[in-house]
């Protein structure tokens, strides 16, 4: 729930009033502006959340404020400064991003799982330059017996002293202490920066442990800094959104969640502390108000009352935000020149709107890069014969992303910013060698993402509840069909090569994929990987563009749905998708009960399949 006003009023002129602020998953996004198109967006970026703080600030004159990671990957503006660094050795001027968050007036942060993106270095390079210190309490360097044994990579936890004033204005000394948790999958998704280098414990072990910790070195308070989705309050072994399960261990009294960019905040309850989660990208300042009192009778400082409270950001910058313009300026007017280097030219829309319903030359587009650039990697190799397929996913297909969540690169030139919009991700090409029975299980797991028919029903949604676009991984390079009628498991038809031969379960490929699918992440098989690169597949993307110089046609009819004659599988994307549905053979849905009420009706486009 958003509240404008926090959940329960904290009585005034007893004990003391802390107010916790946070700030997560800000991706990079210093100003509120798109680089991915261009133009300004109206409530996103730390420019935004500027003014919220200072408010939030002037109305309680105890504060702490906190960064809950993945902070410096997800925009343009984010990758460019880490390859400004790299390759220009900028390493010698502050990282915008630090000095902002720095000059706002940041007390803690939490590096998050895409923060390690860009190499362990590189995040011990930023953390140097913060004025603020940085906490990581379950990813170490190696593990020892127990968690205080172990080696840690960052400061495993941190007590902090401050001196807090009443209501009547008298000081008094407040030990803070704070953790940082991590998902456990981030030694596989980053596996190839993390290998060797880092080890993980389970988030609760690790909370568990250190806060009894913190509390015997005298912590008056813990809060967790949660890098994780609120989940369930009992999760099961190595889950990566854990926040309410955080919240209801003993010596927790406040948690700060993100990663999933959900817009939450949940109070108190019996057992459990309060918790936010400030949505992404600066969308979001999160807020937990602990009203303390001390109790002659029991030593320290307790908290007598609690309220939590989520301020969405300001529609333009405000007078707080000056000093962020003034950071990011420079690197901001840079990146932008670079964003509109015209790379190639299309004939053909390149969109997202159909993502998992039509073949999508978008998505060809990203597959056919990565199995020319595999190709030529192993073009000396014992691999150099056997064909290339490739899987590539779209990444921005509406759903929890939003209506605005879509790819469409109009036809015309292809700029460098297209490729950013298609391709958001910093992964580096991998590929691994496998067979039809390898290519057969990968398509299974893809086609998990469609929902499975009432025999007793004639329509149906398409997608399955907790489905998302950006885990499809669909294999280009030979075609099959996708039955609807079959459950999961059992839906990929007969598949065969781009020659028209049958791919037989015991015929050897390659597929050309990503680092972080070869790490696992999705659910996806782990098989035998034979090539990695470390060039990003976006920049692979622009040279393939570049040498091919224009897109005249596709995409190619390599797969389809099919279902039982009569039936209709229906689902919704954006009204800008309309422009586009006479080339294809959906049509539009009315239904009453298809109406939303959330206010997006105007937004809103229900298409249907029927077969």
């Amino acid at each position: 729930m958003v509240s404008a006003r926090p959940n329960h009023r904290i009585a005034p002129g007893i004990g003391a009033h802390l107010r916790i602020l946070a700030i997560t998953d800000l991706h990079a996004h210093l100003m509120d502006f798109d680089y991915s198109r261009d133009q300004r967006a109206p409530g996103t970026g730390l420019v935004s959340l500027a003014d919220r703080i200072a408010q939030a600030r002037r109305e309680a004159p105890n504060t702490l404020l906190l960064d809950n990671g993945d902070t410096f990957q997800g925009s343009a503006l984010g990758e460019a400064l880490i390859a400004e660094r790299r390759e220009r050795d900028h390493k010698a001027e502050p990282h915008p991003i630090v000095a902002a968050l720095s000059a706002v007036g940041v007390d803690a942060a939490v590096p998050g799982n895409h923060d390690f993106n860009f190499g362990i270095e590189v995040l011990q390079d930023l953390v140097r330059q913060a004025a603020y210190p940085f906490v990581l309490t379950n990813l170490v360097a190696r593990r020892g017996a127990t968690p205080g044994e172990d080696c840690a990579l960052f400061p495993t936890t941190l007590l902090m002293p401050r001196r807090i004033s009443d209501a009547e204005g008298r000081e008094h000394d407040l030990k803070i202490g704070i953790i940082g948790l991590v998902p456990p999958q981030t030694l596989c998704w980053d596996e190839d920066h993390l290998r060797g280098q880092a080890e993980i414990r389970e988030a609760r072990e690790a909370a568990q442990y250190w806060a009894q910790d913190l509390r015997l070195k005298g912590a008056d308070l813990v809060i967790a800094l949660c890098h994780g989705g609120l989940g369930d309050p009992a999760p099961s072994p190595g889950a990566e959104d854990v926040a309410r399960c955080i919240a209801r261990l003993p010596g927790i009294d406040a948690v700060v969640a993100g990663h999933r960019h959900e817009v939450g905040a949940e109070d108190a309850q019996e057992g459990a502390a309060p918790i936010v989660s400030a949505g992404s990208h600066g969308s979001h300042l999160g807020q937990i108000d602990l009203h303390l009192t001390q109790d002659p009778a029991r030593p320290g400082w307790h908290i007598a009352a609690s309220a939590t409270a989520l301020w969405p950001a300001t529609a333009s910058p405000g007078p707080a935000a000056q000093e962020i313009i003034r950071i990011a300026a420079p690197a901001h007017a840079r990146i932008r020149a670079c964003m509109t280097e015209a790379i190639g030219q299309t004939d053909i829309p390149l969109h997202s709107y159909f993502a998992g319903v039509l073949p999508a030359a978008a998505a060809e587009l990203i597959a056919e890069a990565q199995a020319d650039a595999v190709r030529a990697g192993l073009a000396d190799s014992a691999y150099a014969d056997l064909p290339v397929l490739s899987s590539a996913a779209l990444y921005k297909t509406g759903g929890a992303l939003g209506f605005e969540a879509y790819t469409d690169i109009p036809a015309g030139p292809i700029l460098r910013r297209h490729l950013h919009d298609l391709y958001p991700f910093p992964n580096t090409l991998a590929a691994m060698r496998t067979d039809g029975r390898g290519i057969r299980d990968w398509l299974e797991h893809a086609a998990r993402i469609y929902a499975e028919r009432a025999q007793d029903r004639s329509a149906a949604p398409l997608f399955a509840p907790q489905a998302v676009g950006y885990e499809f991984d669909i294999v280009h390079g030979i075609e099959f069909e996708i039955d609807l009628e079959q459950p999961v498991g059992a839906r990929i038809g007969e598949l065969k090569l781009a020659t028209g031969a049958p791919l037989r379960d015991e015929t050897p490929v390659i597929l050309a994929t990503t680092n972080y699918r070869v790490s696992g992440s999705g659910g996806y098989p782990i098989l035998d990987v034979v090539y990695r690169s470390q060039r990003l597949v976006r920049d692979i993307m622009a040279a393939h563009v570049a040498k091919r110089g224009r897109i005249t046609a596709g995409p190619r009819p390599s797969w389809r749905l099919v279902g039982r004659a009569g039936t209709e599988r229906y689902f919704t994307t954006t009204t800008e998708a309309r422009k586009y549905l006479p080339q294809t053979p959906l049509r539009e849905r009315h239904r009453e009960e298809d109406r939303a009420e959330d206010g997006t009706e105007d937004r809103r486009l229900r298409l249907a399949l029927t077969f």
